[in-house]
């Protein structure tokens, strides 16, 4: 459960890069297809497995960085948080960008053509930091399972 939790706050604030740019420097794959249509095919056919051919997120910030919450210095993590919760602003938000492959394959018909379809799910959401809630009710309930989960007190 702790490591579940510290997953997902990771998760929901660190930047996970893998956007379709990179996509340009790999022909050899065929995610290349949805950026380039017309780009050099060199195999007789591909197949997608839904989900695991290709699933990118990002996750970003602009209030704060996770160093500001993880540092290695003699303050608790809770003044960490406060102190990340008084630097946000009403302008700060949160960037979430996903892209999941539900159907992907192709099919080489004769030496000169190649027949690709595919389709995917993509998602871009940007919301603004809560702050009165995180102050408020969220901000004790995590701070409450950072102490007694993430790093209890030894008896």
């Amino acid at each position: 459960m702790k490591k579940l939790l510290l997953l997902i706050f990771l998760i929901a604030t660190v930047s996970l890069k893998s956007q379709q740019k990179i996509a340009f420097s790999f022909g050899e794959t065929p995610q290349t297809l949805m950026l380039n249509p017309g780009s050099e095919i060199n195999y007789k056919s591909h197949y997608g497995i839904p989900i695991v051919s290709n699933f990118q997120l990002t996750i970003g910030n602009t209030g704060f960085q996770m160093g500001d919450l993880f540092s290695n210095d003699s303050r608790s993590f809770n003044e960490k948080f406060e102190k990340v919760l008084d630097q946000i602003s009403p302008s700060d938000y949160i960037n979430l960008n996903t892209k999941i492959d539900v159907l992907n394959f192709g099919y080489r018909y004769n030496n000169k053509t190649y027949i690709s379809i595919g389709f995917y799910e993509e998602l871009d959401l940007i919301a603004y930091f809560p702050k009165d809630a995180i102050e408020g009710y969220i901000m004790e309930m995590i701070l409450f399972l950072i102490d007694h989960f993430l790093f209890p007190k030894q008896l």
